[in-house]
């Protein structure tokens, strides 16, 4: 079964792995498609067809959704990070989303795992040992978050965020298509 990846960020910028999430499919996907639905910010046809999320992702910074739902939804984009002081407000509205969509269905609790797993850490680590957190939404792809391969021991190294022209932070700007980050 697939999963979410949660890395830490620790203050000399390395991602190391924190902790998986299992049922990926009840994760990104699903944020996509409730939140989609609730403010009806779907494209046409269905869920794996160009476009179709993009309204609900270009809503985010627009005052559409809630602080919380618009940094749930950026937070399951590609090359982003969350500062510290943002992880309370991504775990409330993780446990909030999961009350409004999932608490009482069939569907997997991935969503609260998360913002479960997410309170362990604040819990249990300082400021000074992690400055922020990021996630690979979903196992069966390529982890954007892995540093360089070594010839030497036939290992990938340690990531650090400084090595991600790509990287942005959440709460840092609009979302904009991949093709038009800076």
């Amino acid at each position: 079964m697939s999963y979410v990846e949660i890395f830490s960020i620790n203050k000399e910028g390395e991602i190391l792995s924190f902790a998986e999430v299992r049922n990926a499919m009840a994760g990104a996907l699903l944020i996509w498609e409730k939140l989609g639905e609730k403010y009806n910010l779907l494209g046409e046809g269905y869920s794996m067809m160009p476009g179709y999320y993009e309204k609900l992702w270009k809503s985010c910074s627009k005052g559409i959704l809630t602080p919380g739902e618009d940094l749930l939804v950026r937070s399951t984009f590609d090359n982003v990070w969350l500062r510290r002081d943002l992880i309370p407000l991504l775990a409330k509205a993780m446990h909030e989303f999961h009350q409004e969509f999932i608490a009482g269905t069939n569907i997997s609790n991935t969503v609260e795992r998360a913002a479960l797993s997410l309170e362990s850490l604040l819990g249990n680590t300082s400021e000074e040992e992690v400055i922020g957190i990021c996630f690979n939404q979903t196992s069966v792809n390529s982890d954007i978050w892995v540093g360089p391969y070594n010839e030497e021991t036939g290992e990938e190294e340690d990531a650090n965020l400084s090595q991600f022209e790509k990287a942005w932070e959440a709460a840092g700007r609009e979302w904009e298509p991949v093709g038009e980050r800076g």
